[in-house]
């Protein structure tokens, strides 16, 4: 894959801005700031593709990065407390309709802030793609934020946290030192 040809491809904001896919789609799924589009860009190396913001659930459309025959989605991340009421409603239409209609979501890929761990949320989501039988990793972000003691230990908090599940498989990712990358694009090679 030609990670050069990335491009901005579309924001929906609404359930019927949804367009038909015949792509296949990595969607990046995770609670706000924890670095999802960062992520995305350090994939691509690119600062701006996917926009990026400080402010916790400032994000609320679901973003469609075309790379060849393959979208990458950069879902608005979830469970910041002082979202209003019917933002949060939205967001959880648009994710329903999102992941019910008939798309070829080849892989999920849950961000988890590593010096945070699982929350609640979270496991709601994992639950949530089990239902919908979607294959998906997770990744351990900003590793570069601990010392290599508290990765280690966050890691196995993490592991014992999800271990009801059975090989799923964990990223160590930072986006200022670049670990992870090239281990994620690799596995992202097999679904091309």
């Amino acid at each position: 894959m030609n990670y050069f040809k990335a491009k901005f491809f579309k924001s929906c904001y609404l359930r019927e801005q949804l367009f038909e896919s015949k792509k296949k789609e990595v969607v990046f799924v995770g609670r706000s700031n924890v670095g999802k589009s960062s992520i995305i860009n350090k994939i691509f190396n690119r600062k701006h593709l996917a926009r990026t913001s400080n402010v916790p659930g400032k994000t609320a459309s679901i973003n469609f990065y075309d790379v060849e025959d393959l979208y990458f989605v950069d879902f608005p991340g979830y469970g910041f407390s002082k979202i209003a009421k019917f933002k949060k409603k939205l967001w959880e239409n648009l994710a329903e309709n999102y992941f019910s209609s008939n798309r070829r979501i080849v892989l999920a890929i849950l961000v988890i802030d590593i010096r945070r761990g699982m929350q609640d949320l979270d496991f709601e989501m994992i639950k949530y793609l089990v239902y919908r039988k979607l294959y998906f990793i997770v990744i351990l972000n900003k590793i570069d934020k601990l010392k290599k003691k508290e990765i280690e230990e966050n890691t196995n908090k993490v592991k014992t946290d999800l271990s009801f599940l059975k090989n799923i498989k964990i990223i160590l990712f930072s986006t200022k030192t670049g670990t992870g990358v090239e281990e994620l694009k690799n596995l992202l090679e097999t679904f091309v």
